[in-house]
């Protein structure tokens, strides 16, 4: 359990110790100025947010993240936007293919 059921979240887009842009959140207050994205969660559609205000259209760039962001729904729609992305995941995923598990 978590120690207080209040408190934010702040969703970065950073690198190498700087912050280039970033959005908040909490249960009373939506993430705002997020376009809501058909087929992504909330904060799926926060990440595609914060990598469209990188130079993407004329550099390549590969986005890391944890298993909190990693899916394959947006990682799709980043590969749409020439956005690579690479993350974490957690075999006990009910979406874990079945094909990648250890027996």
């Amino acid at each position: 359990s978590k120690p207080i059921p209040e408190g934010y979240k702040i969703l970065a887009l950073c690198e190498s110790g700087y912050t280039y842009a970033f959005v908040y959140t909490s249960r009373i207050v939506p993430i705002s100025g997020i376009t809501k994205i058909a087929g992504l969660s909330e904060t799926s559609s926060a990440v595609v947010h914060l990598a469209k205000t990188l130079p993407f259209e004329t550099r390549p760039f590969n986005i890391d993240m944890d298993n909190y962001f990693s899916n394959i729904p947006l990682f799709n729609h980043l590969r749409g936007l020439n956005i690579g992305a690479c993350g974490t995941v957690r075999i006990n995923s009910a979406k874990f293919p079945k094909l990648l598990q250890q027996e």
